[in-house]
């Protein structure tokens, strides 16, 4: 997924990604959205991720990397 995710973001400076239908999660789908999460900040691009289900901010929670949930700025850090 996470090479399908880098393909998918290709070129698109902004994205977001809406969780809304996500049921169930476990830490190997935290970790996909935190690569994520990460290499929109090392390329420059903005992320939002919309209705993120309280199991993924409970798992981020404990995990201490809520911050990484958060949105990114395009150009931010």
């Amino acid at each position: 997924m996470l090479a399908e995710g880098d393909a998918a973001f290709g070129g698109i400076m902004q994205a977001e990604i809406d969780l809304a239908k996500v049921r169930r999660v476990d830490s190997a789908g935290l970790a996909l959205l935190l690569e994520w999460s990460l290499a929109a900040r090392e390329s420059g691009r903005a992320l939002r991720y919309l209705n993120i289900p309280p199991a993924i901010a409970a798992l981020a929670g404990i995990s201490d990397v809520s911050e990484l949930l958060e949105p990114v700025v395009a150009g931010g850090g």
